[in-house]
């Protein structure tokens, strides 16, 4: 069995990684469509399912909270779409910045960082400042509890909505909803691909 490597990354291996995000976000938006009535999550869970997990001494509240249509388990799954589909999405773009600037850089001893303000990313301003607010909502969700923080300041409008981070530091950020967060995973993966081609025609 061979090992999967990030290493020798190409447009298909890039392709891949986003159409992955894409079809798992996809796949968790259906079965929240399917199993909701609005209010409360309705599964039916079958009993071969419930003897797997009896034994873990969580699964009977999960199951009673499940059962008795809980909607705050409804509201986490959706902000787990959204925040799951948001980390992938940067990941990947950080992952192809990554190596445009340092081929294979997984395999460097040294630091590396996603610096997509290089001029040779052909990125406009408005793209970056659009970059800027996705890795500051990235951060909130990874490093800062969901908050907006102190450390750097936003203040950009998105799809209609603007986030404005001074005077909210500790507040819970803003997520987007399911569509407007596809549309950022979109951007992201389109300015990614921007980035590719430019980078590789000026080097050719």
């Amino acid at each position: 069995m061979s090992i999967e490597k990030v290493t020798s990354l190409d447009e298909l291996k890039a392709l891949g990684y986003f159409e992955s995000i894409k079809t798992v976000y996809f796949t968790k938006y259906m079965f929240l469509v399917a199993h909701t009535d609005g209010n409360k999550l309705v599964l039916h869970v079958p009993d071969d399912v419930k003897d797997v997990f009896m034994d873990l001494n969580e699964f009977p509240r999960y199951l009673k909270a499940l059962e008795n249509g809980n909607n705050e388990l409804l509201l986490n799954f959706h902000e787990d779409i959204v925040t799951t589909l948001l980390i992938n999405s940067w990941s990947v773009f950080e992952l192809i910045i990554k190596d445009l600037a340092k081929k294979d850089y997984s395999t460097d001893p040294g630091d590396s960082t996603a610096n997509y303000h290089r001029s040779s990313f052909g990125l406009t301003n408005a793209e970056k400042k659009d970059l800027d607010l996705f890795y500051y909502i990235r951060n909130a969700i990874v490093h800062y509890n969901g908050a907006y923080y102190a450390y750097k300041a936003i203040d950009h409008v998105y799809d209609g909505y603007r986030y404005e981070s001074k005077g909210h530091e500790g507040n819970k950020i803003h997520l987007p909803p399911a569509e407007s967060a596809f549309k950022m995973h979109l951007d992201i993966e389109r300015l990614a691909y921007k980035a590719w081609d430019t980078h590789h025609r000026i080097k050719s």
